[in-house]
């Protein structure tokens, strides 16, 4: 069954929202750098062959797409569907370490600008956040970890 929805892009049209997530995905893995090479129709059957389609989704309890290995691009034969808790957890156990994979999505973000909603969403998340000022060098953090964190790098010989 196929849910249509109106979807705000450059050329105003109907498409369902099959094809929405399908543009999403192959944006988001383009962001980060990642090939994909899956078709529309490529991409729909595997996730109906999953049978995961409505739990689909980021975070705890959901589904999504993984690349075998975490490497390659996003094609058929590479990709199955996999819990989040799963995928984030081999990651993690892969044969790269974790700041050589938050260096390479770094890199591959690096340039891009943000939207105004995520600037001023960010703006709006520092000032929400308590300040704290250092006991050892007056300085103003924003964040009880953080300040944590400040004391430990700045200040290890007095701690």
């Amino acid at each position: 069954m196929a849910i249509t929805v109106r979807v705000k892009y450059k050329h105003k049209y109907i498409m369902t929202i099959y094809k929405q997530r399908y543009f999403e995905h192959r944006q988001n893995a383009n962001h980060r750098g990642i090939p994909f090479e899956l078709t529309f129709d490529e991409w729909l059957q595997i996730w109906q062959d999953s049978g995961k389609w409505q739990l689909r989704g980021k975070g705890k309890g959901s589904y999504v797409m993984s690349r075998v290995g975490d490497t390659g691009p996003y094609k058929v034969g590479n990709v199955y569907i996999n819990s989040h808790e799963q995928n984030a957890s081999d990651a993690r156990r892969g044969d790269k370490s974790t700041t050589d994979h938050s260096r390479k999505i770094s890199d591959a973000l690096r340039g891009k600008k943000k939207s105004a909603i995520a600037v001023a969403k960010n703006a709006i998340s520092q000032l929400s956040r308590p300040k704290y000022t250092c006991q050892h060098c007056d300085k103003l953090i924003s964040g009880a970890g953080n300040l944590k964190q400040h004391i430990a790098s700045k200040h290890k010989e007095i701690e």
